[in-house]
């Protein structure tokens, strides 16, 4: 089993990010299940990949 959205966030609350190359996919599993996630989430977002990014990644 993986959890995907607990280490999306922890890496959107972290000051550097390493990522490998490949297939390999992180984000929020609760938005294609129709929960919107919470405004301080939505900020983390924001500040990593910027405001339009951001709303379409959390739609």
């Amino acid at each position: 089993a993986a959890s995907p959205a607990g280490g999306c966030i922890l890496g959107l609350s972290c000051e550097y990010r390493v990522m490998v190359d490949g297939k390999h996919r992180i984000g929020l599993n609760e938005t294609k299940l129709g929960l919107v996630a919470p405004p301080w989430v939505m900020a983390l977002y924001v500040n990593a990949i910027g405001y339009r990014r951001a709303e379409l990644a959390l739609m």
